[in-house]
């Protein structure tokens, strides 16, 4: 039949796709369903009067050492994408030391031990136990433990733990609510493999995704949305589009919004719906994104993410509260150049994050262009004048991110990944639907939520759940 399929994918998220790749190369006949006019959801690009955006991801990790160099190796990608792995990667701005994280682990660790040099032994003791402990050691040893629960274990000094607390600005969440374990894996491409940025932008990620997908057989259904998933006796049987049209599937992929799953395309009731009342989602994003003019003069040598640390107390939240922002106070998560990292790219660009708390239209309606001129304000401390250079300005808020990429109020990162959170127990891959499984960071993996490698490791570990339990589907999985 021409409208049945082995798989079917909701949301060409990268998890997803990364599930659609490794169920089409192994033999199955996929389906992948997207709303947006284009694959990837945070992971895109868009152009405005010849200046080129990164929606939301500044760069990538882990393809060297981590797990997206494990995918691209299986998936055959490694040829098809260019990387340009900018040095330094990150310059990090603390009131009283600068920090510069390097594109090899080994220069980030000299690094901080010449800006830090009462702790190199510690430096070092901590570094070995991110770098070799075997992860299921790991869990059981730290499990248990918020981020700042393990820095402390490992040194006194407050800057030192502030400057590595950088990551956790990735998914929104201070050091004392995080997930140890979600800290370590974050560090692992953020500080140890950082800094990959695609020739072409970050939309070429996805492209050549959906492509590779493509190329094994699968197809991809651009411009449509899912508005149920069809059951029969409790198990999955299909999905409906929101033109009318069906297909046929036992089994599908729901790389979406977890509450949009269980709520509103599923009909019945299922255990994982009073799990997700209790859960608490990441917060969002605000970014305003900055076309420069020709008079913008930046060294090549500083293509670096700036993150300015105002204070090193690792219990202050990165969020920027409602009440903050309606007083006139502004908070920069980071500042990117997109344009430094590939010299493809005419046009000089930068785009500054904000990490905000979750509200609605009415109130960014009121308070978007405020608080965007509140940030280039604040911008212009670490950058004089740089508001001389604005050419091109488009803000986008929390309700932004709702509205393209169906994030459960514009959340940034899934759901938080606090260490209660972060259990695989929770809501598993494998839902309590015959037939349903979960993909992206609305699902659980076991090491947090947020950012590119997490949602390709979902995909690639949803893929295996079923071919394992799907034996007909495929011979092998690697």
């Amino acid at each position: 039949m021409r409208n049945r399929y082995d798989a079917i994918i909701i949301g060409a998220g990268i998890g997803g796709l990364v599930a659609g790749c490794y169920l089409s190369k192994l033999g199955s006949r996929v389906l992948i369903i997207e709303q947006q006019n284009k694959p990837g959801g945070c992971c895109t690009s868009f152009e405005k009067n010849g200046y080129k955006f990164d929606v939301a991801v500044h760069y990538l990790g882990g393809i060297n050492k981590g797990i997206l160099g494990t995918i691209f190796d299986e998936l055959g990608l490694r040829g098809d994408l260019k990387f340009n792995q900018f040095d330094p990667v990150d310059k990090i701005i603390t009131p009283k030391i600068i920090t510069y994280i390097r594109n090899k682990s080994t220069s980030t660790i000299k690094e901080l031990k010449h800006n830090f040099s009462k702790e190199r032994n510690n430096i070092d003791k901590f570094f070995s136990f991110v770098l070799h402990e075997n992860i299921y050691n790991m869990y059981k040893k730290v499990g248990a433990l918020t981020t700042k629960q393990l820095l402390d274990t490992f040194f006194e000094d407050r800057c030192l733990k502030s400057t590595l607390n950088v990551t956790l600005r990735n998914i929104g969440l201070c050091a004392n609510e995080s997930s140890s374990l979600a800290f370590i894996t974050l560090l692992k491409d953020y500080i140890l493999d950082p800094g990959y940025y695609p020739i072409g932008g970050m939309q070429e990620l996805p492209n050549k995704l959906a492509d590779k997908c493509i190329n094994f057989g699968g197809k991809i259904i651009l411009n449509h949305s899912v508005n149920k998933i069809v059951l029969s006796n409790k198990m999955v049987q299909g999905v409906r589009l929101d033109d009318g049209q069906e297909f046929k599937t036992n089994t599908v992929i729901s790389n979406i919004n977890a509450t949009d799953t269980f709520f509103n395309l599923l009909k019945i009731k299922t255990r994982e719906q009073n799990i997700i009342k209790k859960l608490v989602p990441s917060p969002s994003l605000f970014l305003v994104y900055v076309g420069l003019n020709n008079k913008f003069k930046i060294s090549s040598k500083a293509s670096y993410n700036i993150w300015p640390f105002l204070s090193n107390n690792l219990n202050r939240s990165p969020v920027v509260s409602k009440k903050e922002i309606e007083r006139g106070k502004a908070s920069i998560t980071t500042i990117t150049f997109p344009s430094q990292h590939d010299n493809s790219v005419s046009k000089k660009t930068a785009t500054i994050f904000s990490t905000v708390e979750i509200s609605n239209k009415i109130f960014w309606d009121k308070y978007k262009n405020i608080y965007a001129n509140s940030l280039i304000n604040k911008t212009e401390k670490i950058i004089p004048f740089f508001s001389n250079f604005v050419d091109l300005k488009i803000v986008a808020t929390p309700y932004t991110f709702q509205k393209y990429t169906s994030n459960k109020n514009g959340s940034a990162y899934g759901w938080a990944s606090n260490v209660k959170q972060i259990s695989t127990a929770l809501i598993s891959q494998k839902t309590s639907i015959p037939g349903l499984f979960l993909a992206g960071h609305w699902s659980m993996v076991g090491t947090g939520q947020g950012g590119v490698s997490k949602s390709a490791f979902s995909g690639r570990r949803v893929a295996s759940l079923i071919l394992n339990e799907n034996k007909s589907l495929i011979n092998e999985f690697k």
